[in-house]
C-alpha cells in the first residue's frame, strides 16, 4: 500500500472516530456521556491537525514517516535507576488515585478521574517494564 493511501486511511479513520464522539456527546444523557464524547472529538481533532502538519512536513522534506502519536521512548528515562524511581512514583500515584476512586461516590467525577489516573499509571509502569526487558534481552 502506498504511504499516501495509508495516511489518507488513517485520517479517515480518525475523522470517523471524531464524528462518533460527537454522536456520543449529542445522545449523552449524563455529564459523562456528554463530556466524554466531546473529549473524544477534541482528541481526534488534535490528531487530525497533527497528521496535517506531518503531511506538509513530508512535502517540505523535513520528515519521511507519519506518527499519529509521539514515540513512547520520549516519556521513559534511559538510566535504569531513573526507570525504577519513575516506576515507584507512578505506582504510588496509581494507588493513591485508586484510593480516591474507592472513597468516592460512583456517580461523582472523583471516581472517574481516580480510575483514569490509575489505568494511565498502570500502562506507564508496563511501558517501563517493557523498556527494562528490551534493555536486558534486546529489542524484539
Amino acid at each position: 500500500m502506498q504511504p499516501e493511501t495509508k495516511r489518507a486511511l488513517t485520517a479517515l479513520l480518525i475523522a470517523v472516530i471524531a464524528v462518533f464522539g460527537l454522536a456520543i456527546a449529542a445522545s449523552g444523557e449524563t455529564w459523562r456521556g456528554y463530556y466524554g464524547g466531546l473529549l473524544l472529538f477534541i482528541a481526534m481533532a488534535l490528531l487530525e491537525f497533527r497528521l496535517i502538519k506531518q503531511h506538509f512536513d513530508i512535502q517540505d522534506g523535513k520528515r519521511t514517516t507519519v506518527q499519529v502519536l509521539p514515540p513512547l521512548g520520549k516519556l521513559i528515562p534511559t538510566r535504569p535507576i531513573d526507570q525504577w524511581v519513575t516506576g515507584l512514583v507512578a505506582g504510588g500515584i496509581g494507588i493513591y488515585a485508586l484510593r480516591i476512586a474507592a472513597h468516592s461516590d460512583p456517580t461523582a467525577a472523583g471516581y472517574d478521574l481516580g480510575i483514569l489516573v490509575f489505568v494511565l499509571c498502570v500502562l506507564y509502569v508496563f511501558a517501563l517494564i517493557k523498556k527494562g526487558y528490551d534493555r536486558v534481552y534486546g529489542k524484539h
